[in-house]
């Protein structure tokens, strides 16, 4: 008689069905047997881990700020051109995670699981891309407040029913939203009048996208009534659609390009409707020709701004980017703001318009900087004043709050709240520059910070700028000094500073020399160099006589003046600082390639011994 072998995984294919069948539950139950055992090998070395002993609110707060970096990251890399237009500084990660990504949380381990499913904050994050994830979590999250994240373009492109699915079920939930974006197809928030919107609360924060070309019309969209927020990153996206001027925008940002310029004239008009503007943001879209600035001179500017101007009475700040000065301007006089608006605008070019005054130009800068102080009691006290020597640029940042010395040297770090005033502009004529400055309105400023790189070359008058600042107590100068082929070594002469600054009380020089100087801001040999800020900036620490309210040691005037700058194959700086009240004097020396010393209190006797030692070894 024959003897029945007992099935097993290994002789199981060689046997009868029957024998395969019992053979596959053997697998099946060793495969199950091995599972368990490994899952509980992982819980008690999960059960070990610092993480596994958190109280539930701490993990629920550790997954939260972990979906927020998924779905944000996500987004940024959705939105490469927008994104990069409001996050310039930010380095994103290469990698771009899948928007719910982050549901592996669930599949950890039991106690994750039932913390993710338990904390209805972590189901408020809604990606509109997969709709039974959405509708999972619309249900999970209860009432709570809602963040709505697009998906890329490419996908909506690619999964049309999907999307629309998305937002026929996100829609439902409209008032919950407190925080989203949406994603429009060109036109898409045309499609529906303006009195059949959704009900949005006053604190939504919805930021609209326009496609520059999009895949389709997805889906017909309802406008929200309440969008503080507007964005757009193309010029067909006008203003003057009446969906965006029945929302109560309270942000508007129009990114441009220079092949759609829009005529100032028109584009002022488009904002009339705009009365809950409180920022404004354009770049690249105030262009094109002005048919009324023929004959245009100065003194029209009232009369513009008076007859013609655009009320925004809760507008708090300007971002304007344009090629053209004059028609940047001249939409900046259409607007009437408060006085404490913001302005930053920059300019590629300050020339004026044709068949235009030549000094129309610094006389609207000045009208718009002077509006500012007009109806209030603050003047401006603190100035920031940068000349490059590339193109020559100028930089000038104005604020109504005193800036310390250390903040102005570093505007971008200032207290920006305080801002009132930025100007950034190019110009192929230096005349331009010092006409401007001469005129604006600096009287009662305290701390200023001069930095001039154009070595060589009068860009600014400096001289009558500082005449123009009686208040001025704390200077800071930064500059690159002259050097010349015949004489590497020039000799920069003061000039007479008693006139200047009479309430001088804090001086800070650093003057820098070498090779970047001598190729690049030379002059010939002989030639009688301009009146740049180097020379006044020596002058202002020469002028240590009784009674100009700062006291300067004799030695640190010398060390300062008669410095040697070394060759041209090394660069060196010198720093003095000047304190009136207590008539210390700081100094500092250091060349590239050795770590910068702290400031060291010096007395006359040292620095005389330094540079009686510097003369008998040489430079």
């Amino acid at each position: 008689m024959a003897v029945l072998v007992p099935p097993s995984p290994d002789t199981a294919i060689t046997r009868t069905p029957r024998h395969a069948r019992t053979g596959s539950a053997v697998v099946r139950r060793w495969v199950s047997f091995t599972v368990g055992k490994q899952r509980e090998a992982r819980s008690a070395h999960n059960a070990e881990l610092p993480i596994a002993r958190l109280p539930g609110e701490v993990l629920a707060e550790i997954f939260t700020w972990h979906i927020v970096d998924v779905c944000t990251t996500t987004e940024d890399h959705s939105y490469d051109s927008l994104r990069a237009a409001k996050r310039q500084a930010v380095d994103l990660p290469r990698y771009r995670p899948a928007p719910y990504s982050w549901l592996y949380i669930r599949h950890i381990c039991r106690a994750w699981r039932q913390i993710a499913l338990t904390y209805q904050e972590l189901s408020t994050h809604i990606c509109l891309s997969i709709p039974s994830c959405v509708k999972e979590l619309l249900g999970r999250s209860g009432a709570l407040p809602l963040h709505v994240y697009d998906p890329s373009p490419h996908y909506m492109g690619t999964h049309e029913r999907r999307v629309r699915k998305c937002y026929e079920l996100i829609l439902r939930h409209a008032s919950r939203i407190l925080r989203g974006t949406l994603l429009a197809p060109n036109g898409a928030i045309e499609f529906m009048p303006p009195g059949a919107g959704c009900d949005v609360g006053p604190g939504t924060l919805l930021d609209v996208t326009a496609l520059l070309r999009p895949p389709s019309h997805l889906f017909t969209i309802r406008p929200f009534l309440h969008l503080p927020m507007a964005s757009t990153g193309q010029v067909e996206a006008s203003p003057a659609s009446s969906t965006l001027q029945a929302l109560h925008v309270r942000r508007f940002k129009l990114i441009g390009h220079s092949l759609y310029d829009r005529v100032p004239e028109d584009f002022a008009e488009e904002l009339r409707h705009f009365r809950n503007l409180e920022e404004l943001v354009l770049g690249d879209v105030v262009g094109g020709d002005i048919p009324s600035w023929t004959h245009f001179t100065h003194q029209d500017i009232p009369a513009i701004h008076g007859e013609q101007g655009i009320t925004l009475p809760r507008l708090r700040s300007i971002r304007l980017t344009a090629r053209s000065a004059g028609a940047g301007l001249y939409f900046l006089s259409r607007i009437d703001h408060p006085p404490s608006t913001a302005l930053d605008i920059a300019f590629t070019d300050l020339k004026p318009p044709l068949h235009s005054d030549c000094h129309c130009i610094e006389s609207m800068i000045c009208w718009t900087i002077r509006g500012l102080t007009c109806n209030d009691t603050t003047p401006i006290q603190s100035l920031h004043l940068s000349v490059c020597h590339d193109r020559r640029g100028l930089d000038l940042r104005l604020w109504k709050a005193y800036q310390p010395l250390a903040a102005l040297r570093t505007p971008s770090r200032a207290a920006q709240p305080s801002l009132r005033f930025s100007l950034k502009a190019c110009s192929n004529t230096a005349p331009a520059f010092t006409s401007l400055v001469q005129r604006l309105p600096l009287d009662s400023v305290r701390s200023a910070v001069l930095v001039d790189r154009a070595a060589g070359e009068e860009v600014v008058g400096w001289e009558a700028l500082l005449s123009a600042l009686p208040a001025l107590e704390e200077l800071a100068l930064d500059y690159h000094v002259l050097a010349s082929p015949g004489a590497p070594h020039h000799t920069l002469e003061p000039r007479d500073a008693h006139a200047l600054c009479p309430a001088l009380r804090t001086l800070d020089v650093l003057e820098t020399a070498g090779a970047a100087a001598y190729e690049s801001q030379c002059v010939k040999a002989g030639l009688c160099p301009a009146v740049t800020l180097a020379h006044v900036g020596r002058g202002l620490v020469a002028r240590g006589v009784p009674g100009a309210g700062m006291r300067v040691g004799a030695a640190a005037v010398d060390y300062v003046r008669e410095v040697d700058f070394g060759d041209s194959d090394a660069e060196s700086f010198v720093g003095v600082c000047v304190d009136g009240p207590s008539g210390n004097v700081y100094t500092s020396q250091w060349l590239p390639g050795t770590p910068a010393p702290a400031t060291q209190q010096a007395s006359g006797s040292s620095i005389g011994r330094f540079m009686s030692r510097r003369g008998r070894h040489g430079p």
